[in-house]
């Protein structure tokens, strides 16, 4: 099973992460850690 890499798009920035990672892994591994409520 190969994994996809895909981009999500958050106040005009693109982040990628792989599939099946979380929006909340990509959003900490592009620093944006303090817009995860937790």
């Amino acid at each position: 099973m190969t994994m996809k890499k895909i981009e999500i798009k958050i106040s005009g920035k693109p982040i990628s992460a792989k599939a099946g990672e979380t929006i909340i892994n990509a959003l900490w591994a592009a620093g944006k850690g303090d817009l995860v409520k937790t």
